[in-house]
């Protein structure tokens, strides 16, 4: 999946930089999110730091493409580049207190080493606010993870109901296949028959629909604070809430 994703974002940046830039506003958001945390932005500057990243990045976009190696993942690469844009408008606005790679402690050494630093303190503040969630938590996980098209086996379908049979699961796949192309009906539907079956309920694909979408704005809301800290919507929760419960050995995955 993450490897898909690289290969796309080094087509994009030799054939639609443009493109490439819209797709990584998420990106840019987090980025932006964990210097308004350490005090060097305020809340109220995070759209118009954002449109200036972007902006900035157009114009060093030949440099990007003539610089860039492959030796890490792009966006890792990217990422050190937006960390860079801003401390410059922080430099630029007088206030010399910026984060250096030493005080996050970036490793240019190692792409995963700092893919994963990125997100680390992101992630943390995710996975504690999903433990509230208690006996709901594995319900949500899986939830999430078929809204969001991510890999799944029947592992996660026996985190939530460990009796489930196998000839269950395997129904549920057939019912979404091709999985990335399923509409998000269909797997409400689904899901909802397993979960009538084995919870001894009568609810509706939409009521499912709206109690997982009632989490995200929940969740959501908690990782902004209150007052608000963050700038959080639902792409870029989608991309935290990959990186803290996506499974590495995809090749054990269903999907």
């Amino acid at each position: 999946m993450f490897y898909d994703t690289n290969q796309r974002d080094i087509e994009l940046l030799k054939n639609n930089p443009y493109q490439l830039i819209l797709e990584l506003q998420g990106l840019i958001d987090i980025i932006i999110n964990q210097f308004i945390r350490y005090g060097r932005f305020n809340f109220a500057e995070h759209k118009e730091i954002k449109q200036q990243i972007s902006e900035e990045l157009l114009n060093r976009i030949s440099k990007i493409q003539s610089q860039f190696q492959g030796k890490s993942l792009l966006r890792t690469y990217i990422s050190v580049i937006i960390r860079n844009i801003c401390n410059e408008i922080i430099r630029k606005k007088g206030n010399i207190n910026f984060i250096s790679f030493e005080e996050i402690n970036v490793n240019m050494a190692s792409s995963e080493t700092m893919n994963t630093l990125l997100f680390e303190e992101e992630m943390d503040r995710l996975k504690k606010a999903m433990n509230f969630y208690y006996k709901q938590k594995s319900k949500l996980i899986l939830c999430l993870k078929l809204k969001f098209k991510m890999p799944f086996d029947h592992e996660d379908f026996k985190s939530v109901f460990k009796d489930i049979a196998r000839s269950e699961f395997e129904k549920f796949i057939c019912l979404v296949n091709p999985y990335e192309h399923c509409p998000d009906k269909a797997i409400f539907i689904a899901l909802t028959d397993i979960f009538n079956k084995y919870e001894n309920k009568k609810n509706m694909p939409d009521t499912l629909r709206k109690w997982i979408n009632f989490k995200i704005s929940e969740l959501m809301d908690v990782l902004n604070g209150s007052p608000p800290s963050s700038n959080y919507d639902e792409e870029t929760f989608q991309i935290l809430f990959e990186k803290c419960f996506y499974k590495e050995e995809i090749s054990s995955k269903v999907f």
